[in-house]
């Protein structure tokens, strides 16, 4: 079965302002602004056995599949492995922003040049900010769970 073909990027990326600080990037009901476009990325529903959306230039193998999972306040994930329909709801200390089921993921961020890169990890990252469990985003190999490597070479 092969996926949908994507039209546009549907998860735009932005960093906030430099003059905000990083406990004020948790705070979804205050400004962070000026926000500009670091990036972006394609999505596209994935079912066992089939294939990523297809683009232009892009390889199947630069795609990775993002776990389906609850994204948290807190900026983290708690994943629901495998699961195709959302399963009754955790009780944590933490709000849940989402639910959503395994995605085919592909990122793409703005080189020096505005060139697009393609990459899991934003490589003009600074460090700051909160990380997903690293058992979130994988790729499949020979149908075995493999980590998805920061940096694309």
């Amino acid at each position: 079965m092969l996926a949908r073909h994507t039209l546009g990027p549907q998860l735009p990326q932005y960093a906030p302002s430099p003059h905000s600080s990083p406990s004020e990037w948790l705070d979804y009901n205050g400004p962070d602004g000026p926000y500009r476009l670091i990036g972006w990325a394609y999505l596209g529903r994935y079912e066992r056995g089939s294939r990523p959306p297809r683009q232009r230039c892009i390889a199947d193998d630069e795609w990775y599949i993002h776990d389906a999972g609850w994204h948290l306040m807190n900026g983290s994930m708690l994943a629901s492995p495998d699961a195709t329909v959302e399963p009754p709801r955790p009780i944590l200390d933490v709000g849940i922003v989402v639910w959503h089921p395994q995605f085919c993921d592909l990122h793409l961020w703005m080189g020096e040049d505005g060139t697009p890169i393609v990459s899991f990890a934003n490589p003009k990252a600074t460090g700051a900010g909160r990380c997903l469990p690293d058992d979130v985003n994988y790729r499949l190999v020979n149908g075995r769970r493999e980590p998805v490597s920061p940096m694309k070479k």
